[in-house]
């Protein structure tokens, strides 16, 4: 599969910053990305965005990724991120090691909003602080329900009216 957001020979994803309203509709994603990009702007839907609005949107299917800062939604290096009505019953893998930011909704975001969601999907990966059992040093840390990591502190972020109910959390991996 081709990376979406990459034009030729570039590395870095370029921001989406516009409005999406799914309208009530479902995007079911079946992707794996575990090819290795070597870069820090994200995997998701959005792999990264700068101030959109999204809304009225339902997520279902699964990522498998490898990817640091891989959310369903928003993967990563957001900024103002606002997530209105949305929801997701898909499942999450997460291989990968070190400063690895993931969440259910969005990776890594600076000063996310997110009101009315909710996610009774799964998430896969390593516990935070153990390396897991292929004995490589692998482990996953900072992974979130919603949100892999709030950056920012002034104030700026919030979650309201939310629930996380997952029908499945599971530390171990199956073999890649």
């Amino acid at each position: 599969m081709d990376r979406p957001g990459y034009p030729n020979g570039y590395t870095t994803v370029l921001a989406y910053m516009y409005n999406f309203d799914g309208d009530g509709h479902t995007i079911n994603l079946d992707v794996t990305n575990l090819d290795n990009y070597d870069n820090t702007d994200g995997f998701g839907l959005f792999a990264k965005t700068d101030c959109p609005y999204i809304k009225n949107l339902h997520i279902s299917g699964q990522v498998i990724s490898n990817e640091a800062n891989t959310g369903l939604f928003v993967g990563g290096n957001g900024s103002w991120d606002h997530l209105y009505n949305c929801s997701s019953d898909a499942t999450l893998t997460l291989y990968g090691s070190g400063d690895f930011k993931s969440g259910a909704f969005i990776g890594h975001s600076n000063h996310p909003t997110v009101e009315n969601c909710h996610f009774t999907g799964k998430i896969i990966g390593d516990d935070p602080s153990i390396p897991d059992d292929r004995d490589d040093g692998t482990t996953i840390t900072a992974v979130g329900g919603f949100v892999g990591e709030f950056a920012g502190s002034d104030g700026g972020e919030s979650m309201k009216n939310c629930c996380f109910a997952p029908s499945e959390i599971k530390q171990d991996l199956p073999d890649k």
